[in-house]
């Protein structure tokens, strides 16, 4: 199983009771890949989400159905996160264009948590499920 990183968009529905129901964009392949975790912050005056966007990691034995998802920007594949990181410059455009500030950026941990704290400020790519 591989644990791969995107940054996916977010999906608001209103419900019939009038309540709006959020979520990424990747709980549609559940059933298809092992399991997510996704950052999600909400304005807390009105619950909605703070960007149309959301950081995931995902695991699944093949993430084909992801990557060929054009709605989705797959970050690149590392082993570890703490391996070095060179980022091709579409990526880095498509990064740059949310408003990630890459200058220093060396290592996927560093990408993840650039991502995370363009989300939310307090995000600890640690408690994200980043361990390894």
């Amino acid at each position: 199983m591989a644990r791969r990183y995107y940054v996916c968009p977010v999906v608001t529905e209103l419900q019939a009771d009038g309540s709006t129901y959020v979520y990424a964009k990747v709980a549609h392949y559940v059933g298809q890949i092992k399991g997510y975790v996704a950052h999600i912050p909400s304005d807390p005056s009105t619950g909605l989400p703070l960007r149309n966007w959301a950081l995931v990691c995902v695991e699944a034995d093949d993430h084909s159905l992801l990557l060929a998802d054009a709605a989705f920007e797959a970050l690149p594949w590392k082993d570890a996160l703490d391996d070095a990181l060179t980022l091709p410059q579409a990526a880095k455009d498509k990064l740059a264009a949310r408003g990630i500030d890459l200058s220093g950026i060396t290592t996927m941990r560093q990408l993840v948590r650039a991502i995370g704290q363009r989300l939310h400020a307090s995000f600890d790519e640690r408690a994200f499920g980043v361990s390894s």
